[in-house]
């Protein structure tokens, strides 16, 4: 990929007339697919993908042509020359923008694959081999879920002088272990390569968890309960709100982020709740035009830390671009864990409710950071640090500054990586490493 990417580059650099700036950025992947149930793979595929946004520059007028390339330099250099002629006559007719941003500073900066995401005991296995290798450890268990694998990469360049290049092996199985009708234990894993070990105790407590969840069903009554979140559940409490922007610096502004509340002083999470966005990880350490990604310490010791900016906003409003997305979402988000031992959360929780996921998190008011959802897969009542019994899916309605805030009795020392599962027109590159809660109380409304 990246011997594509430098030949490409050099030509479209060529094609650069006086005035004009050539910038272009670069994903590709090359992943391999497949599906899963009942232990045996349904469905395998491989895709290979590259695409180039094309930039023009000039006058202060900037416009930008996105192309699917097929891998052949002779077409592919044709489709770029075609594309600058379009977006040459495509240029005058936009307005001049005072707010451009401008271009980046001149750097190579070249990274084909370094390990992400904490200890990497992996070994090197083809996914073909790994799933296999999978399949065997699930022999008798009925397992149904899709393998991602491969390389992902990321570009970027201009006729400046400007070259970087993150390139990423990326593997992730997502997949649950079911029960029987809707009774399932979901689960995950993913790293920069293979490890059999990690995904052996995924299944050997994913058969802990079937055994629990072959007893009754326990119902509870509405009302506040002690509850254990999983990792993959405070995963998707902060998920939401990343998703709806709640460090973005634009939203901030304009009064539509979920924490507006924390940047205010007006509310605070626990001193516990450290986070930050991240600068390494699977995404890549420049955002789309080649901007340096800077971490950013988004909440520090439970108060509000800094928002992500970025660039054309930091010209606009006179802030320093933190390198973010146009979209001001964090890509790789971190939470630190706590001193609570992994091993050591069921007997602290005593008597109450393990949430291993939370589905369907929605804001039931955005602006005091309530949110909605409901439990699914294998959530448990326990008593006496022992699991009793599956609970039937529940809802809740809760405020995050009360779950995370007052109520946060301990985070875990062990932290699980989450990485995105979405595959809409590409991998996605984002990341979350999150360790498990445990809360005091969770206030369930049905």
């Amino acid at each position: 990929m990246y011997a594509q990417f430098e030949r490409l580059k050099a030509h479209a650099i060529t094609l650069a007339r006086s005035g004009e700036l050539i910038s272009g950025h670069w994903m590709s992947e090359e992943s391999h697919f497949a599906r899963f149930t009942k232990g045996l793979i349904r469905q395998s595929g491989a895709v290979s993908q590259r695409e180039l946004n094309l930039t023009l520059t000039a006058e202060q007028r900037r416009a930008s042509l996105t192309l699917t390339l097929c891998g052949v330099f002779e077409q592919d250099r044709a489709r770029v020359e075609r594309a600058l002629e379009r977006l040459r006559a495509l240029l005058p007719a936009l307005p001049a923008d005072p707010l451009l941003p401008p271009p980046p500073s001149v750097i190579t900066d070249v990274d084909h694959g370094a390990v992400y995401g904490g200890e990497d005991g992996g070994s090197e296995l083809s996914p073909q081999e790994a799933l296999s290798a999978f399949l065997k450890q699930a022999s008798g268990l009925d397992v149904v879920g899709i393998l991602m694998s491969g390389e992902v990469a990321r570009g970027v360049f201009n006729s400046q002088g400007l070259t970087r290049w993150r390139q990423r092996p990326s593997h992730q199985l997502d997949w649950s272990v079911v029960h029987s009708a809707d009774r399932a234990v979901k689960c995950g894993w993913a790293g920069a390569s293979w490890d059999l070990s990690a995904l052996e105790r995924a299944l050997s407590d994913a058969r802990a968890q079937l055994d629990a969840l072959g007893r009754p069903a326990h119902t509870l009554s509405p009302g506040m309960y002690r509850a254990l979140l999983a990792p993959s559940a405070v995963h998707e409490l902060f998920d939401t709100l990343n998703s709806w922007g709640a460090w973005s610096a634009r939203n901030l502004k304009e009064g539509q982020s979920p924490l507006e509340q924390l940047a205010r002083g007006e509310r605070s999470f626990s001193p516990m709740i450290n986070a930050r966005e991240s600068a390494t990880g699977l995404a890549p350490a420049f955002e789309e035009h080649g901007e340096e990604r800077r971490a950013v310490q988004l909440v520090k010791r439970g108060a509000w830390g800094g928002p992500l900016i970025n660039p054309r906003l930091a010209l606009r409003e006179d802030l320093t671009s933190t390198g973010a997305l146009e979209s001001e979402v964090a890509q790789t988000f971190e939470l630190e864990g706590g001193e609570l031992p992994l091993s050591d959360t069921l007997k602290a929780l005593g008597t109450g409710v393990y949430v291993s996921d939370l589905w369907y998190l929605n804001f039931s008011d955005k602006a005091r950071a309530c949110v909605t959802g409901t439990t699914r897969f294998a959530t448990m009542w326990v008593e006496g640090g022992e699991v009793v019994a599956p609970l039937s899916v529940m809802r809740f309605d809760d405020c995050l500054y009360d779950i995370l805030g007052e109520r946060l009795e301990a985070l875990s020392v062990e932290r699980s990586l989450s990485v995105s599962t979405s595959t809409y027109g590409r991998r996605s590159l984002s990341s979350s490493l999150c360790p498990a809660a445990l809360c005091s109380g969770l206030r369930f409304t049905l």
